[in-house]
């Protein structure tokens, strides 16, 4: 039985720089670190202070592999294996920026426990998360708001405050890693793997 857990994460997004490239998602990937980071590759950024941009994330981690332990005899076995939906947005800023017109953005999703084990009675091992398949949407949008009055352009009253109909890029995909490396000690996932991904 799949358990489905349902939590909306905020991601800090950002980059700076001219408009000498069309606006566009020109890269992307996912890698173990802390526990699970996406980076993004944009081109084309505006000057955040003049033309504030906005990266939007929607993605379904699935098939996470934990591990539990059995409190009397200090067993470890595999947990049941679940997915969460995890969304967010951020503004671009200059902090991001690596070349004139182009920025690269690190999202971290953090997936750590605790989690339901098979046998209740059973502990989850902190750390042990982590997403073996990962399906992702991601958009980059120009803010509506001025953000020489609005102290934040690409939200009013909470809310989103974007040009849907401007969408500077956009990209989808699915990424996997299996099987997970892990220390053979502790259980945590080995930081650094790379997922293979591959662009819809």
């Amino acid at each position: 039985m799949r358990t489905q857990f349902l939590i909306p994460i905020t991601f800090f997004v950002a980059a700076l720089s001219s408009n000498a490239y069309a606006l566009k998602i020109s890269g992307w990937g996912f890698s173990i670190n802390s526990p699970l980071r996406a980076t993004i590759n944009l081109q084309g950024v505006p000057n955040p202070s003049s033309k504030p941009t906005i990266v939007v994330v929607d993605a379904t981690l699935d098939e996470i592999e934990y591990f539990c332990v059995n409190p009397n005899n200090y067993n470890v076995a595999p947990g049941e294996a679940g997915s969460l939906t995890v969304m967010g947005t951020e503004r671009v800023e200059d902090t991001d920026v690596t070349t004139n017109g182009q920025a690269t953005v690190n999202l971290i999703f953090n997936i750590d426990g605790p989690y339901e084990c098979v046998n209740p009675n059973w502990t989850y091992v902190d750390n042990t998360a982590a997403v073996k398949l990962v399906t992702v949407n991601l958009a980059y949008y120009e803010c509506a708001g001025d953000p020489k009055v609005d102290d934040d352009p690409c939200y009013l009253d909470g809310e989103p405050w974007y040009e849907v109909n401007k969408k500077a890029g956009s990209a989808s995909g699915v990424c996997t890693l299996d099987p997970v490396e892990r220390d053979p000690y502790t259980l945590i996932p080995v930081p650094g793997q790379i997922y293979e991904c591959v662009e819809n």
